[in-house]
């Protein structure tokens, strides 16, 4: 449910729709454990930061705008790093 939530907020931030054939990539890792050994179970998920789609053959990202950023901040606890590859 975390995740379909989180997919559909990037794809918004992306402008692209899940009918009309864009996708999401995420890794999920389920972290039982703190730093204490006390039970403390949560999500550790890395998400591109936009969407992709498949035109006449070839992948194509759309990265996800600003302006819904503190919309996606707002529905779950976000830390974030941007890495840029070039």
């Amino acid at each position: 449910m975390v995740i379909r939530a989180l997919s559909t907020g990037l794809l918004k931030r992306a402008g692209v729709r899940h009918s009309d054939g864009a996708r999401t990539a995420m890794v999920t890792f389920i972290q039982h454990f703190g730093s204490k050994l006390n039970l403390n179970v949560h999500l550790h998920v890395l998400a591109l930061d936009g969407a992709y789609t498949f035109e006449h053959g070839k992948v194509r990202f759309h990265r996800g705008s600003e302006e819904h950023t503190s919309e996606l901040q707002s529905q779950f606890r976000i830390s974030y790093a941007v890495f840029c590859l070039k």
